[in-house]
């Protein structure tokens, strides 16, 4: 991971967060790098879960890679229609969140407390999306997430799998009358049951994708106009402070030009 005021910044205690961009920003005004101030300056604190998640991404490499091992293979097996490779991938996917859930149990919040339920709940979350969905996992990947992601539960290999019936014996069977004509209604009516419930299944999930869409689509808008705002105030901030400087320097001039003119007075 490559050293930028980023990388550096998302890397930090979750309380150290604004007093280091802020000192950042400022070191950066002095050196009139004003571009780079407000690149800095933009910058979003994350919310605790992801920031709980860019440590993990920081700290726990080797179950990250499995992690994101188990969701290609799920892609795979997925694609390829096979249950046994499906079920074994699913269950790397699971050990592998479970491992940096340890890890992520063990962070404390910037108030020096372990993190909640709740947050530790969007935690797992996102890290389920980062290991099935290859937009989560490249926002993820780089340890620099400000926001958790949500996992709508609509991924590879999440639509569960309808077992077969078993042949329903009938009283024709057991007089050894219709038997084989009732094993094969029997058969019908199951697989006439499988389709249908497939059929539903794939309805509700186109459905629920339409929805999901559109509630990303408002939360991205959301989060865009947020972003542009914060952006907004950290610049007026730094513009404030430069402002600021540049007063008291003004000052500061002003009173040595008068003293300059009051020592000449009194040489005249």
């Amino acid at each position: 991971m490559a050293d930028s005021p980023a990388t550096e910044l998302y890397g930090l205690p979750l309380a150290e967060f604004i007093p280091e961009r802020s000192a950042r920003v400022k070191a950066l005004r002095a050196q009139k790098r004003r571009d780079e101030a407000a690149q800095v300056a933009a910058l979003r604190k994350p919310s605790v879960a992801a920031w709980a998640v860019n440590q993990l991404i920081r700290t726990q490499g080797r179950a990250v890679t499995r992690l994101f091992e188990a969701g290609d293979a799920i892609a795979t097996a997925q694609a390829g229609g096979k249950a046994d490779a499906l079920r074994k991938a699913s269950g790397e996917q699971r050990e592998a969140i479970d491992e940096l859930m340890s890890g992520a149990e063990g962070l404390l919040s910037s108030h020096g407390h372990p993190l909640s339920p709740v947050t530790l709940e969007r935690v797992r979350e996102t890290l389920r999306a980062a290991s099935i969905d290859a937009e989560s996992r490249e926002r993820v990947a780089g340890g620099c997430l400000t926001q958790e992601l949500q996992f709508a539960g609509l991924g590879i290999g999440d639509l569960p799998m309808v077992a077969a019936d078993a042949p329903a014996s009938s009283e024709a069977d057991a007089d050894g009358s219709r038997g084989a004509g009732g094993a094969e209604a029997a058969e019908a009516e199951a697989e006439r049951e499988r389709t249908q419930a497939l059929t539903a299944a794939r309805q509700a999930q186109t459905e629920a994708r339409r929805r999901m869409s559109r509630a990303e689509k408002a939360l991205q808008a959301a989060r865009t106009k947020h972003e542009q705002a914060q952006a907004a105030l950290d610049q007026a901030a730094a513009s404030l402070a430069e402002a600021s400087d540049r007063a008291k320097q003004a000052g500061a001039e002003l009173e040595q030009a008068a003293r300059a003119v009051r020592a000449l007075d009194r040489a005249g």
